[in-house]
C-alpha cells in the first residue's frame, strides 16, 4: 500500500520543516493529512478530535472527499476509549458489513470500501482519530500502519502543542491561586503531581519532603502508575538518585539501566523508562523533590521544563506557607495552654502541679502502650487542661476536695463538661476536647458525666483516668493522706475492668515500675512539640 517511490521518510522531514514554517495549525494537520492519503492512495481521509466529557469526534482536516459525505452526521466513539487504544490501529476491511461503520448508506454514495483508523491520546480529555478511506479493499502490512502512526504522531503532537502553552498557563494560574488563599497544602500538591502527570502524558508524579538534617522522609504525595521501584525508597535511596540540593535538575534517561533505580525485578522498574527530578528549597533544612517519570524514552522541552519548575515552587510555597503557619499556631497553642494552667493553679493552690504531673504521666504511658509521639504529645496537653473546668468552681468547693457533701460532689462533677465547653470554640484544641469531657468516665460505665463504657470511652479520656487518679492517691489531698507507690499501684490494679482499662493500667504500672516514681519525684516538664520538620498535611 505505501508508495515507497514517494520517499515517505523525506516526507517525514518535508513535514518536520513545514511545521516550523506554516502560519497555523489547521494549514500544518491539512498537510499531513494529505501527504498519507498521497501516500497510501487512499480515496480521502480525515483528522477528527474528541473532546471529553462529549463523545463526538469533531473534524479538524479532511481531504478528498464531499462536503455530503463530511456532513453526513455525527462521528462518535461507540466503544470505550480503553478499548480503542489496546486494539491500536483500526482497520475496517467491507465498510458495508462491517458493524463500526456508523453511516453505512453515506459511506456507499461515497464510494468508500474500507477504513484505516489510527488513534492518538493527545491530553487525558483530548483524543484524535486519523483515517483514510479507500475505493477498494486494503490490506495494510505492519510496515504501513507503523508509519501511519508516525504520521498520525505528527497530528497528534501540532495539537497537543498548540492546547498545552494555554493548558500550563490555567493550571499555573489555579496552583498559585490556591497556595495564596490559603488552602489545604496536600490538596495542593496531590493538584500539583495529578496535573504534571496529565499534562506531561506521564506514568506518573511524586512530591516527597525531606529532613536533610533529620535524614528522613517527612512527606510523600504521588499520582499516576505506582512505580514501587522509586515510590517505595527510603531516605538514602531517595538521596542517592536525586542528590537533593536545591535548584538541581537529576534526568534519567534509561530507568531499566540505571544503577541508581533499585529492585529492577518484580517492582515497576521494568514499565518505566526515563525520569526526571527537580529539587526546591522549602526552609533550611527541608527539600522537596518532585519527580516524574514516563513509561517510554521521552526528552523534555524547555517549556515543558519551566512548566514543572513554576508548579514545583508553588508547592515549595505552599509548604513553607504551612511551615510558618504551623509554628504560629503552635505558639498560640503553647500560650494559651500556658495562660489556661496558670489560671487554674491560681485559683486552686491546693492542687498546684496535679495538673502537670498528669500530663507527663498520660505521655509516657501513651508511648508504653505504643501510641505515637502526636498522640502522646496531645495526651500530656489533655493532662496539662483536664480540670480546666474547676475554673467554674467556687473557691469553697475547691478548697473540700477529697472531703465534699453529696451537693458539693454534684457540683464538681459539672467540671469535665464545663471543661469541654471552655475549649471547643479553640479549634486547634477540638482533639483535646473528649479526653477533657470523658477523663472521669469509669471502664464499666458507673463513671460520669456520660456514664460511657468500655472502648466507647476514647483512648485519651481512659489513660486520663488512672493517671489522675494516681497522681491524686501518691500527692494526696486535704483529708486524704498520701498513697505509697506501691499502695497507688494496687489500688490501680484492683480497680482494672471496673474504674480503669486493664490495658492502660498494665502500660502505667509499666512506667512506674521503669521509672522509680514515688510522692516527692520531681518531673521535668515535657517539651512541647517541636515544629521541625513537621507538616499539617494529614499525610
Amino acid at each position: 500500500m505505501l508508495d515507497h517511490a514517494c520517499h515517505p521518510f523525506q516526507i517525514l522531514a518535508d513535514i518536520s520543516r513545514a511545521a516550523e514554517a506554516v502560519d497555523s495549525i489547521d494549514e500544518l494537520l491539512q498537510r499531513i493529512l494529505t501527504a498519507a492519503v498521497d501516500l497510501f492512495h487512499a480515496k480521502g481521509g480525515t483528522l477528527r478530535v474528541l473532546q471529553l466529557p462529549s463523545n463526538e469526534l469533531r473534524l479538524r482536516a479532511s481531504v478528498g472527499l464531499s462536503a455530503a459525505y463530511l456532513k453526513k452526521g455525527a462521528v462518535t466513539v461507540q466503544q470505550p476509549l480503553r478499548r480503542i487504544y489496546a486494539e491500536g490501529p483500526l482497520v475496517i476491511h467491507d465498510v458495508q458489513t462491517d458493524p463500526r461503520t456508523q453511516y453505512p448508506d453515506a459511506v456507499a454514495a461515497e464510494g468508500v470500501a474500507a477504513i484505516i483508523e489510527v488513534p492518538f491520546r493527545i491530553l487525558p480529555d483530548c483524543h484524535m482519530a486519523l483515517r483514510l478511506h479507500f475505493g477498494g479493499p486494503v490490506a495494510p502490512t505492519e510496515e504501513d500502519l507503523g508509519f501511519l502512526t508516525i504520521l498520525g504522531r505528527q497530528c497528534a503532537q501540532a495539537i497537543r502543542d498548540t492546547m498545552v502553552p494555554d493548558r500550563y498557563i490555567k493550571t499555573f494560574r489555579n496552583v498559585s491561586r490556591a497556595v495564596h488563599a490559603g488552602n489545604d497544602t496536600a490538596a495542593i500538591l496531590q493538584g500539583i503531581v495529578s496535573q504534571i502527570t496529565d499534562l506531561l502524558s506521564a506514568a506518573g508524579c511524586i512530591y516527597w519532603i525531606i529532613d536533610t538534617t533529620g535524614r528522613r522522609i517527612e512527606a510523600k504525595v504521588s499520582h499516576g502508575f505506582a512505580f514501587r521501584s522509586l515510590a517505595a525508597v527510603d531516605y538514602a535511596a531517595l538521596v542517592k538518585i536525586f542528590d537533593p540540593a536545591p535548584g538541581r535538575t537529576v534526568i534519567i534517561e534509561d530507568a531499566h539501566a540505571d544503577e541508581r533505580i533499585p529492585d529492577p525485578q518484580g517492582l515497576g522498574k521494568q514499565h518505566i523508562r526515563t525520569v526526571v527530578g527537580l529539587c526546591f528549597e522549602i526552609d533550611a533544612n527541608i527539600v522537596g523533590i518532585l519527580a516524574v517519570y514516563f513509561s517510554g524514552p521521552r526528552r523534555l522541552t524547555p517549556r515543558d521544563m519551566d512548566f514543572l519548575q513554576v508548579l514545583g515552587e508553588q508547592g515549595a510555597i505552599s509548604l513553607l506557607r504551612a511551615r510558618c503557619y504551623d509554628a504560629r499556631m503552635l505558639d498560640t497553642f503553647r500560650q494559651t495552654v500556658e495562660g489556661l494552667v496558670m489560671a487554674l493553679e491560681a485559683k486552686d493552690v491546693v492542687t498546684h502541679g496535679h495538673s502537670l504531673n498528669v500530663g507527663i504521666y498520660a505521655r509516657r504511658t501513651a508511648l508504653a502502650m505504643g501510641l505515637t509521639p502526636r498522640q502522646a504529645d496531645l495526651l500530656y496537653h489533655a493532662g496539662l487542661l483536664h480540670d480546666i473546668g474547676k475554673i467554674g468552681m467556687t473557691d469553697k468547693i475547691l478548697a473540700r476536695l477529697g472531703r465534699l457533701t453529696p451537693r458539693e460532689m454534684g457540683q464538681i462533677r459539672l467540671h469535665p463538661v464545663i471543661g469541654a465547653r471552655i475549649l471547643e470554640p479553640l479549634l486547634f484544641l477540638d482533639e483535646l476536647v473528649p479526653m477533657i469531657r470523658h477523663h472521669h468516665e469509669h471502664y464499666d460505665g458507673s463513671g460520669y458525666p456520660d456514664g460511657l463504657k468500655g472502648e466507647a470511652i476514647p483512648i485519651g479520656a481512659r489513660i486520663l483516668t488512672a493517671c489522675d487518679a494516681l497522681e491524686t492517691m501518691i500527692a494526696g489531698r486535704p483529708g486524704m493522706p498520701r498513697h505509697p507507690a506501691d499502695e497507688a499501684v494496687a489500688e490501680l490494679q484492683r480497680g482494672a475492668g471496673s474504674r480503669f482499662d486493664p490495658q492502660v493500667v498494665r502500660a502505667l504500672c509499666s512506667v512506674l515500675q521503669a521509672g522509680g516514681i514515688g510522692p516527692d519525684t520531681q518531673f521535668p516538664e515535657a517539651p512541647l512539640p517541636d515544629t521541625t520538620g513537621r507538616f499539617p498535611l494529614g499525610f
